[in-house]
């Protein structure tokens, strides 16, 4: 990537860890899923303690594990199924929970606790991942504070928008960088459903507005698989 980089935009951005480590002057993320903008709004927003008081007081609430606070040896586990046995109840609990009631503070422990750590909805937009075997652990927590300082360190401005809606590109100079990291068409991960070939043609026309005003790129895709 070149480096100097003025605005880095994402429009496909995900967990948005590509512009936040590289932090240029201004990064503009963007994304399609609604659930994961209210994400990384939150931890926009937020501080680590913040966060970890809140997402402390639903662990609590719905009595799943805290090995953080408690250590493991109060929990009974089994061979390579680690926590879920135990979490699996509450789990269940706190998702329905969710669906009726969503707030973000709720969805970030779902997504602490799922199946790694996955982000999924069904057709009716009720979360349906299963449950993880892993919990608020040391390691789940400084990678959280970790992130979380990526936000503060980089001036970040978040979108819910079509990838191709022009207020993402409008004031884009030859010394500013667009990362595609779209759905890729030949996959078939739930997050790639609803990518089509029309959405790909009009991806790469976007592309080449882009490069015939010199604004550099770098594209991501699967040209192979299995």
């Amino acid at each position: 990537m070149p480096t100097n980089i003025n605005t880095f935009v994402e429009p496909f951005c995900g967990s948005a860890l590509v512009s936040l480590n590289y932090k240029p002057q201004k990064i503009i993320l963007n994304d399609s899923s609604v659930h994961t903008i209210e994400l990384l709004n939150y931890f926009n927003s937020h501080t680590y303690e913040e966060i970890t008081i809140n997402t402390e007081k639903i662990i609590n609430q719905f009595k799943l594990t805290d090995t953080y606070n408690n250590g493991y040896q109060i929990y009974p586990t089994t061979k390579n199924e680690g926590l879920s046995n135990y979490n699996k109840q509450p789990f269940i609990e706190l998702k329905n929970d969710y669906n009726l009631t969503p707030t973000v503070e709720k969805l970030f422990v779902l997504v602490l606790f799922g199946f790694n750590h996955y982000l999924r909805f069904n057709k009716n937009g009720l979360f349906n991942v299963p449950v993880g075997k892993v919990d608020y652990s040391k390691t789940a927590r400084e990678k959280t504070k970790n992130y979380i300082q990526l936000f503060k360190e980089n001036n970040v401005n978040i979108f819910n928008k079509d990838f191709a809606d022009a207020s993402l590109y409008e004031d884009l100079t030859e010394n500013d960088f667009v990362y595609f990291d779209p759905p890729y068409l030949i996959t078939n991960a739930p997050y790639n459903s609803f990518w089509n070939e029309t959405e790909e043609l009009r991806l790469l026309t976007l592309i080449d507005e882009l490069n015939s005003k010199n604004i550099k790129f770098a594209l991501s895709n699967v040209t192979e698989n299995n």
